[in-house]
């Protein structure tokens, strides 16, 4: 056969094109290796038709492909000898045969590349007369496919005409029933007139209707007036020369520089989006978590909204230059729950009677809960006056908003509850803080200021007496006397107040000619002055004599007393101090002790590996050393006894598994259902898969439940064995026969175990991962939710692979899992390493052999090498490394490592960690 390298890349993509691309892509799922080779990190199964031609033609130079190619080149000429052998036996020549033949196979377009693969020895005349030959029949052919077309045109205008026919009867028809609307329209016309008569009626309605309206217009006047609470409300446009509109809050770096750590962003709408960086790229650009501070608020810890920019450096592009402005034209608004609320007129009760809170915003809304529902009143941080570390709600504020939110509209950024969105829109209501008439009574008595009243010649005395009284005035008592009295509106009522008001103050401001002589008198005078003033002094002291003594008695009461509660603070400032020393203290001994629990779990680790020279002599010395204790539980659970659950959920089936490959992909579909990202997805597919083969226990910190599911869905169609173990403890033996006593004889058991490690003892771990390597239809999924993994012995780690369950989890899926059937030809164990990756992967590992066991080692240099990746781009080993870095309090020896080996994700995903 002619050499597919020596195609041209036309030709080359003319076969590829005709190709049967279900055929190409099942053989590459054959030969996983050599496919991962060419094209890693990809599924030959999600290919599409177009990304399997593309691949063909792309790699159409590798030895893989191009057998690939061949073979189905190979197919086709033996299809092709085959059908001109049989014409031949039927009595062609051969000459004859190939004309009949070439038209209808897969080189009909391209006669000359049939020759060249063939490598039949014909002379380009030649060719060329069997291209024109084939032309000239294609052509013969094209001529009686005309006519027979000519045939089914004659055909088919015969039918059309007879649909002529059919057509203008029915247009008869039509005009007969156009000449019977035309009458109707005549009966229409005559009804008109009728209906005019109707018109009457309607203008009385119109009537109705514009009463309706009048009464509709106090409604529009009511929203006109909440319109002005949505001026104030409607955020400013967001500025159009920044890209970025965030929430931040001030933090100082060990270098005191002043940062604005960024909580969360603005959108457009106004919506406030909580910011999560995305740990997986660098901090740069939109993934940014932190911004140069240049203006806005300087306290520290403090909250400000700052639009900025990010720019590609010029040196750098893959770095960014910031620029920040701060913003204060959008405000935020602070929500503070009242518990003991349960109406707004105990909201606005409290807030009168002072709120010892911190405003962290300039708007404040307080609110009460009502099943899901917020409701509560508006403010503004100026409403409020600050006395004694007590914020009251000023005496002038007459009347605020009223707004109602759901619950699930309540952001936290920094510890303070925010509503999500900067506007608010048209208020529920506007709620009456105090009553109208006091508030009236509280404008006119501020009108009645002892300097107004004196200039009219009132004594102080005078002054008081006119103000005591009408503070004294029963407002809302006299309104209900007037109604009462004269049978009238509330309105009524308050118009004949407002009357009386006036008549007062006009009589108060009227001019006397005897008080303005003595005023003049007086203020000519300097001496008459100052002994007016004397007199009025002493006459003041006298009548209010008592009071004063009274005042004195209680000023000397409360110094005295302040001085009593100084003298306790001192005394508390000196129990704390002795207190702190104390635990200080405390903390150095229980230091020391950890230190020694740790060291004794370390030998007691190092004799239980030498106790493993057989099964019985462990499992008997494990039974001796752990805490006794009751066997299972059928249906109950105890403090003290073993418990055994199974669960079941319902899955969609989906079809077969036979390979690794098809496995790990149907688990990480599973996660992703779950509610699992991508990348997450396929890293912890891959450390089940790896777990299993090693036969080894899988260490799960956060989801377990979740991830057992998702396993069970695979491999048992959906059921989970879910084993608890009491926090006294039991022995081996009990653990062994309740997980025995679980085995499905039909499929592969998932048993998710919890409490293991609640005792904080490595005991029973140990033994279990003994016992582990007997079993083959058995997974051991250990969930340690709830407990730091630095919290876990070091032992742990040399058997264990750690799941990291809460990382790339973003929500609980609504998507049912997919369960599987799985062939008796799929076996985990049966996996080959690559020697020669195997050492390379061993040369990287061994680097931390300062913190690794050489079991740990082996196993981390098995994953690289079966999943061919770097250990700075596995997260699986790097996050192992870590965890057993925190086991054993050295990860800043961890870190070093990872900077001397330029292991830079390893660094960045030990920051991340340590800031948690």
């Amino acid at each position: 056969m002619y050499n597919i390298s020596e195609l041209s890349n036309d030709e080359i993509k003319y076969i590829c094109e005709r190709m049967n691309f279900k055929d190409v892509r099942y053989y590459l799922q054959m030969h996983p290796k050599e496919f991962n080779k060419i094209k890693p990190g990809f599924t030959v199964k999600k290919m599409t038709v177009d990304e399997t031609l593309s691949f063909l033609i792309k790699y159409a130079n590798k030895p893989f492909i191009q057998f690939v190619i061949q073979s189905a080149v190979k197919q086709w000429l033996s299809e092709i000898k085959d059908y001109r052998d049989s014409l031949e036996h039927d009595g062609f020549t051969a000459g004859e045969a190939l004309l009949k033949t070439l038209p209808d196979c897969v080189f009909c377009d391209k006669i000359e590349l049939y020759f060249k693969l063939t490598k039949q020895e014909y002379t380009d005349d030649y060719i060329k007369l069997i291209i024109d030959a084939l032309s000239l029949v294609k052509k013969t052919s094209d001529a009686v496919l005309k006519e027979h077309h000519i045939e089914i045109q004659n055909a088919e205008i015969e039918r059309l005409n007879a649909d002529i026919q059919t057509i203008r009867k029915q247009l008869t028809k039509e005009k007969e029933h156009a000449e019977a609307l035309k009458l109707a329209f005549d009966d229409v016309n005559k009804q008109l007139k009728n209906n005019q008569g109707l018109l009457s009626d309607t203008t009385n309605k119109l009537h109705i209707a514009e009463s309706t309206i009048s009464s509709l217009q106090h409604e529009f006047e009511s929203y006109q007036s909440l319109e002005r609470y949505v001026g104030s409300e409607v955020s400013q446009p967001l500025i159009s020369n920044y890209q970025y509109t965030s929430i931040g809050q001030i933090q100082y770096d060990y270098n005191e520089q002043r940062w604005i750590y960024r909580l969360a962003n603005i959108t457009e709408d106004g919506l406030i989006v909580p910011f999560i960086a995305d740990e997986t790229i660098p901090h740069y650009f939109s993934n940014r978590d932190r911004l140069y501070w240049r203006n806005g608020p300087t306290a520290d810890h403090a909250i400000g909204i700052w639009n900025w920019n990010a720019r590609p450096r010029d040196t750098d592009p893959d770095k960014d230059y910031v620029e920040t402005d701060f913003c204060n034209s959008i405000q935020l608004t602070q929500v503070v729950q009242l518990s003991d609320c349960k109406s707004l007129d105990d909201v606005v009760s409290l807030l009168k009677s002072g709120i010892s809170i911190q405003f962290d915003c300039t708007k404040l809304l307080f609110v009460y809960k009502v099943d899901s529902i917020l409701n509560g009143l508006l403010c503004s941080s100026t409403d409020f006056e600050c006395t004694n570390d007590k914020n009251f709600l000023k005496s002038t504020v007459y009347t605020l908003p009223q707004y109602r939110i759901k619950l699930s509209d309540v952001i936290e950024l920094a510890g303070i509850k925010i509503y999500k969105y900067v506007s608010f829109g048209i208020p529920l209501s506007i709620f009456q803080v105090c009553d109208p008439y006091e508030a009236v009574k509280s404008l006119i008595i501020s009108r009645f200021t002892n300097t107004n009243l004196r200039e009219y010649g009132l004594s102080k005395k005078e002054v008081q007496h006119c103000r005591n009284y009408l503070m004294d005035v029963p407002t809302q008592t006299i309104i209900q006397e007037l109604t009462l009295a004269y049978n009238c509106s509330n309105k009524t009522a308050q118009e004949y107040i407002n009357g009386f008001i006036s008549l007062a103050d006009k009589y108060l401001s009227a001019s006397d000619i005897d008080t303005a002589i003595i005023s003049r008198a007086i203020q000519g005078n300097a001496e008459l002055l100052d002994l007016c003033k004397q007199q009025l002094t002493d006459e003041w002291k006298v009548e209010n004599e008592k009071q004063l003594d009274e005042a004195e008695t209680k000023l000397n009461d409360i110094l005295s007393s302040i001085e009593s509660k100084q003298s306790e603070i001192n005394q508390l400032k000196v129990d704390r101090d002795k207190l702190s020393a104390e635990m200080k203290q405390l903390q150095a001994t229980l230091s020391q002790r950890e230190q020694l629990a740790s060291d004794v779990e370390t030998k007691i680790s190092m004799q239980i590996e030498k106790a493993k020279q057989n099964a019985a002599d462990f499992i008997s010395k494990m039974a001796f050393v752990s805490t006794p204790s009751s066997s299972v539980v059928n249906g109950t659970q105890s403090s003290t006894k073993l418990s055994v659950f199974n669960s079941h959920i319902d899955c969609v089936e989906d079809g077969d598994i036979d390979d690794i490959e098809t496995f790990e992909d149907e688990l990480s579909e599973n996660l992703t259902r779950a509610g699992y990202d991508d990348d997450q997805s396929i890293e912890i597919s891959q450390a089940i898969s790896f777990g299993i083969f090693e036969k080894c226990p899988l260490a799960i910190s956060e989801n377990a439940k979740l991830i057992a599911q998702c396993l069970a869905a695979v491999l048992n169609g959906g059921t989970v064995s879910e084993v608890f173990v009491p926090i006294q403890g039991i022995n081996i033996e009990e653990l062994s026969t309740a997980i025995n006593d679980n085995i499905s004889k039909t499929s592969t058991t998932v048993c998710l175990i919890h409490g293991i490690f609640d005792s904080y003892s490595i005991n029973l771990f140990n033994a279990l991962s003994n016992i582990m390597q007997n079993w083959d239809d058995i997974i051991i999924l250990l969930s340690f939710e709830g407990i730091p993994s630095k919290m876990l012995m070091p032992g742990v780690w040399n058997h264990a692979i750690f799941i990291d369950g809460d990382s790339g989890f973003e929500k609980n899926g609504v998507e049912p899992l997919h369960s599987f059937t799985i062939h008796d030809c799929f076996d985990f164990h049966k996996r080959d390493i690559d020697a020669k990756k195997y050492k390379e992967a061993k040369r990287t590992i061994k680097l931390f052999m300062k913190i690794l066991s050489h079991t740990q080692i082996g196993m981390y240099s098995r994953y690289l090498s079966l999943y061919n990746i770097s250990l700075n781009d596995s997260d699986l080993i790097l996050l192992q490394l870590i965890a057993v870095a925190r086991s054993i309090g050295d990860t800043e020896h961890l870190k070093e490592l990872f900077h001397e080996n330029g292991t830079e994700n390893g660094e960045k995903l030990l920051d991340y960690i340590g800031k948690e």
